[in-house]
């Protein structure tokens, strides 16, 4: 399971770099003081200790600077940033813990327990792949339609 699992992920981190970049770069033409560089939003995953907090405030920066935007009747109601990285967050915790445990004791019980901490980690990164295709889909719709509107506006003026 391990290997279809690796190769999946692997294979989404290209496209999903690319998209975060792109959205965030809107973001700062939108809004030029963000903290966070297309550059960053990116590499943040990259780096350790700080791939624990950044990429979420990244993404979060973004997300609030695209439907700061838009009207409160058509913000998204759900915090998609903040589940997004509760999951991912936990699903690597979940894994990490049941890789411990799995290598410390060969003992049936401890395995399933194990085993039980591999389902929590598959579950999260599911639900975080979820959370993420909602922030593309949304932010995505959000950010093009400021682009049309922008494009609208400097048409008529």
């Amino acid at each position: 399971m391990d290997a279809p699992f690796l190769l999946l992920f692997w294979g989404a981190v290209p496209f999903v770099a690319v998209w975060i970049h792109g959205a965030s770069s809107n973001a700062n033409a939108l809004k030029p003081d963000l903290e966070s560089s297309p550059a960053w939003a990116v590499a943040w995953f990259f780096i350790p200790v700080a791939s624990l907090w950044m990429p979420y405030q990244a993404m979060r920066e973004t997300w609030d600077t695209t439907f700061s935007t838009v009207t409160k009747a058509d913000r998204p109601e759900r915090d998609y940033p903040a589940r997004w990285w509760v999951f991912w967050i936990g699903s690597g915790v979940a894994g990490f813990v049941a890789d411990q445990v799995s290598k410390a004791h060969h003992a049936p019980a401890v395995q399933t327990l194990a085993n039980c901490f591999w389902l929590a980690a598959v579950m999260g990164s599911i639900l975080a792949a979820k959370s993420l295709r909602e922030i593309i889909r949304l932010v995505t719709a959000a950010q093009n339609a400021t682009l049309v509107d922008r494009e609208v506006h400097k048409a008529a003026g």
